[in-house]
């Protein structure tokens, strides 16, 4: 039987989150970068960003997430990393949060498994809206801008 998908045989990537704090366009950031995705940056396998923003409800005065609501937000980051990243279907990249928005970054090999698998995400959310895009990233650019290594 013949197989669309890419045979990936990726090592086992174990996740090493670290977080930072800084600003951007005079907003402050706090990022959680996934450093365990280094050796793998760049596979063209995996080319296309996904990234998924959640707009905050009652953001603090700073943009960033009240107490509760991080809680929240908590509990939809378990669930789209749990479901996303099964069988390698994406890694997990970056979450940020400035501006009253909080976005996370996977990369994958199937966007529309990825839409699919979002899209019944979704239905289950009732807190937040969530939007999606897509973006063809093979080099890993809106990761490896995040790199602590590569920050000034």
């Amino acid at each position: 039987m013949c197989s669309s998908k890419p045979q990936v045989n990726f090592p086992d990537v174990k996740d090493n989150w670290i977080t930072m704090e800084g600003v951007y366009a005079r907003k402050p950031l706090v990022v959680s970068y996934n450093q365990g995705l280094e050796p793998i940056a760049g596979n063209k396998v995996y080319e296309n960003q996904v990234g998924i923003s959640i707009k905050l409800n009652t953001p603090d005065k700073n943009g960033q997430a009240v107490p509760e609501e991080d809680a929240q937000l908590g509990m939809i980051r378990e669930t789209l990393a749990g479901e996303l990243t099964k069988n390698k279907l994406s890694f997990f990249a970056v979450v940020s949060t400035t501006d009253g928005s909080r976005d996370f970054v996977f990369y994958t090999h199937d966007v529309n498994a990825m839409k699919e698998k979002i899209e019944t995400i979704k239905k289950k959310i009732s807190t937040h809206r969530i939007s999606i895009s897509v973006l063809r990233d093979p080099h890993w650019g809106v990761y490896k801008q995040f790199n602590p290594s590569q920050l000034k």
